[in-house]
């Protein structure tokens, strides 16, 4: 089963490079703000955010195997990323409508909230217990943020 975990998230991280370097090669053409911040949020979350989240060992048996301060950079960083993806949406089709600072406003806060709760989480729970176990709400949460900038 993990050969098509491996597969599926290494289609996923090498679709969203080429979205990333075709963006960011259109930008240095037009200098239009959409390009750069499509290009910079498709960037941090699959150039640094998943890397850094594989390398913390968040996948790891126990807690004891994780770096929490890896583990909350790649959150940071992977929040980041869908900070800027939502500000593409937010420039690109909803041009000139106050409301849609309030959805970029709410990402940013629970990212925050996220990536503090997930390090605390790694700190505090018994060291032989499954990474994912322990951090369950706050990788929910990291879910959530994703899937909030499908529904504007």
């Amino acid at each position: 089963m993990w050969i098509f975990a491996l597969l599926g998230n290494g289609l996923f991280l090498l679709a969203t490079l080429v979205a990333s370097i075709r963006c960011l090669t259109l930008w240095r053409r037009t200098r239009q703000s959409p390009e750069l911040v499509a290009g910079l949020g498709f960037f941090l979350v699959a150039g640094v955010g998943y890397p850094l989240l594989a390398i913390s060992g968040i996948d790891g048996r126990s807690v004891a195997d994780v770096d929490p301060w890896l583990l909350g950079a790649g959150l940071g960083f992977i929040s980041l990323g869908l900070v800027s993806l939502q500000h593409f949406t937010r420039q690109t089709f909803h041009a000139g409508q106050g409301w849609t600072i309030a959805p970029v406003a709410l990402t940013c806060l629970a990212a925050v909230v996220v990536c503090w709760g997930s390090v605390r989480a790694m700190l505090v729970a018994p060291p032989d217990m499954p990474p994912l176990e322990a951090a369950q709400v706050w990788m929910l949460g990291v879910r959530l943020i994703f899937e909030a900038w499908y529904v504007w």
